[in-house]
Parts: structure tokens; C-alpha cells; sequence
């Protein structure tokens, strides 16, 4: 399915019209009871870590493995793909087995819902490529792998940035266990320990928006999305100012390659980040070691 990709793919009419694809499912998927999903999952995080910790593994290795020097040369200059390489053949079976799974879903999809309503992003994409029909394909050059490539864009993308940005979190709250303990509060205050958390509690817990805003200048999720520094303090917390400096913040990148899933991964890192520092108390580990909070580069093999 190469050239069919979200991420990488070359700025052209079918480009647009997947994008569109991706981000008209993304809206109408917000617009439902997105909060819910989240908030469904964010309570399962809590209750069953290892599970979620499995499914982040399962992701990150391919994401790792495509960051290998091996696989680099070889997307520099393709003619290499006839010598042998280890990383390689251990790259296109994690693509395998991915292209599997989602492709499995998908037919589960289409197979199960004959609903003329859509009821998630899956079935909302599909909805799209049907309403550009057959007939009309010639034209876009909008295909079922594209869909296929849209989707695996938005699950990669989806889980390696909230999760990074959920890392470098609980990495610089076990160095300053007095702010954890102040967002503790904070959400004790407003949410309470019984209520569910929802999205629109953002509007009074602004100590705990203060710390996601300024991991997202720290450590941003996708450092090379665009060229950024700051030149005067950030002050999150003081009243208009806040505003001001979240305009100038950008981690999302801007213009025509914008993250598609920003309103999501707004919605997911603040749900997760209630839910968990309300619940739990994160300390270190018992040697008393703290993680490292120097930014650094995957090391491969």
C-alpha cells in the first residue's frame, strides 16, 4: 500500500480528499460521545495498566524498528532492499501482522453494521468512500486502501503522541512531587472522589492544564512538526497571559499538515492525567531512582 499513507504522503488531489476522508470522521466521531470513549478508556488504564501497557509495546516496536539506521539506508536509497537485512525482514512482518489487524477490523466493520447511520471514525470513513462511489474513483483515485492507510496513520499517531506526552508528565511530576500533590487538590476540589471526570472540567482546573501546556513546550510529542523556543518566561497560570502564550505555543504543528487528532489528544491527555492523578500517587521506583529528564533519541540496533 505504499503512496497511500496519511503521514508522508505527497501533497495531491487524492491527498486532499483522504485527508478530508480522515478529518470528516474525526468531527462527526466528536460531535457523538467521544468524551465517553475516552473517558471509558481512561478508566480502564486505571483498572488494568499491564493490558494497556502490552498494546503500547505492540506499537512502539514498530515505530522503534522503523527508526533503526538499517531502515533509514534503505529509505534513502531503495536499491539497497536486495542485500540482506535483519531490521528489514523484522519490519515488514510488524507492518504484516499490523495490516492483519486493522484489515480484520475493517471487514468486521462492514460485515456487522448495516445501520444507514454511522456509530465511530471506521464507519464514518467508509460512509465517505462510499459516498465517492465507484463511478467517481477514476477521478479521485480514492481507494479501500487508503481508508486502510488513514487508519493506521491515526492509531500509530494517536498512540505514540498522547503517550509521550503522558511519559514526560509523570516523568517531571515524580521530580516535583509537591505539583502532583497541588493538581491532587486541585481535581479533589472540583472533581471530587466519586464523580466521573469530564472535559468540561478543564475550565477550573487550570493548574493541572498549566502542567500539560508547558510538557507540550518541554517536551513536545513531535519535535520536528515546527521549529520552536521560547524567548521570556511562560506563564501559565496568570490570567490572560495564559491565553497569550497558548497562542503562541504551537505542538501540533499549523497549516495544511496540522495534527488531525488535536482536539482528541487535547480531550485524551487531560481525561487520562484527571483520572490518574486523582486515583493513584505516583512515586518512584523502590531504589529511589528517578527517570532521566534529558530529551533523548530512540537507540536501535
Amino acid at each position: 500500500m505504499g503512496g497511500k499513507d496519511l503521514s508522508l504522503g505527497n501533497y495531491t488531489p487524492t491527498w486532499r480528499l483522504q485527508r478530508k476522508l480522515a478529518h470528516t470522521a474525526i468531527q462527526r466521531s466528536l460531535r457523538g460521545d467521544m468524551e465517553q470513549i475516552v473517558q471509558s478508556q481512561a478508566q480502564h488504564l486505571c483498572k488494568d495498566m499491564a493490558s494497556v501497557e502490552e498494546i503500547h509495546n505492540c506499537m512502539t516496536e514498530l515505530v522503534k524498528t522503523w527508526s533503526a539506521v538499517p531502515i533509514k539506508l534503505v529509505d534513502f536509497l531503495p536499491i539497497l532492499r536486495i542485500f540482506p537485512n535483519a531490521k528489514l525482514k523484522h519490519l515488514l512482518s510488524c507492518v504484516e501482522i499490523r495490516d492483519s489487524l486493522i484489515q480484520d477490523q475493517i471487514d468486521k466493520y462492514q460485515d456487522s453494521h448495516h445501520s444507514a447511520e454511522a456509530e465511530n471514525m471506521v464507519d464514518h470513513m467508509l460512509q465517505f468512500l462510499n459516498d465517492h462511489n465507484i463511478s467517481k474513483r477514476g477521478e479521485t483515485g480514492l481507494f479501500p486502501e487508503h481508508v486502510h492507510m488513514a487508519i493506521i496513520d491515526l492509531l500509530v499517531g494517536g498512540i505514540e503522541t498522547t503517550a509521550t506526552l503522558l511519559t514526560w508528565t509523570v516523568a517531571f511530576l515524580l521530580h516535583h512531587p509537591q505539583i502532583q500533590e497541588e493538581i491532587h487538590k486541585e481535581i479533589m476540589v472540583v472533581v471530587g472522589p466519586h464523580r466521573e471526570p469530564t472535559y468540561s472540567d478543564r475550565k477550573h482546573l487550570p493548574y493541572l492544564n498549566a502542567i500539560i501546556w508547558e510538557t507540550l513546550r518541554m517536551r513536545p510529542s513531535a519535535p520536528l512538526a515546527l521549529p520552536h523556543m521560547t524567548i521570556h518566561d511562560t506563564r501559565f497560570l496568570e490570567g490572560n497571559a495564559m491565553a497569550e502564550a497558548q497562542r503562541h505555543l504551537v505542538p501540533f504543528s499549523c497549516g495544511t499538515r496540522v495534527c488531525l487528532g488535536e482536539a482528541l489528544a487535547r480531550m485524551e491527555a487531560f481525561l487520562f492525567l484527571t483520572y490518574v492523578l486523582r486515583d493513584f500517587q505516583i512515586l518512584p521506583s523502590l531504589s529511589g531512582s528517578l527517570p532521566s529528564l534529558q530529551p533523548h533519541w530512540v537507540k536501535t540496533e
